[in-house]
């Protein structure tokens, strides 16, 4: 992946969203990302395999207030607001989803659904908020186009 053309892609929030990719363009990706001094947070979600661990894990890697209700909602709320950690613009590299999607899909899809509304939320104001779910290869091809 080159850098220019991933950093002029990120600073346009018209095309943030969330999106899946491969484990080997994260990095690459996160750098380009963090070189135009937008926000980067890596989530590895190795051994969330349900939501209680998953609320812990964002509430950990976004430095979530004490008020943060670690259901979807607050999650939303959470991710929508950011205010404690001001950026011109959000990276949140997923890693590792396979045991919380193999575990509990529903979760997961709600855990894809919200992330998709906090990206559009995010694009209404102005500031791109990207989420990037990276799979390993073999994941990432048997996904249904």
């Amino acid at each position: 992946m080159n850098a220019q053309p991933l950093q002029a892609l990120l600073v346009e929030p018209d095309q943030a969203g969330t999106f899946y990719l491969t484990a080997s363009d994260l990095g690459p990706l996160q750098e380009a990302a963090h070189e135009i001094g937008f926000l980067c947070i890596p989530l590895d979600l190795s051994g969330c395999a349900d939501k209680t661990a998953l609320m812990r894990a964002f509430a950990e890697a976004f430095e979530f207030p004490d008020w943060f209700g670690h259901n979807w909602d607050a999650l939303a709320d959470c991710l929508g607001d950011l205010d404690w950690l001001p950026a011109e613009g959000y990276v949140l590299g997923l890693q590792n989803v396979q045991a919380l999607r193999a575990a509990d899909p529903a979760d997961y899809a709600t855990l894809v659904a919200v992330l998709e509304g906090v990206c559009e939320d995010w694009r209404e104001r102005g500031t791109p908020f990207w989420a990037f779910i990276a799979l390993p290869d073999a994941q990432f091809d048997a996904l249904p186009s």
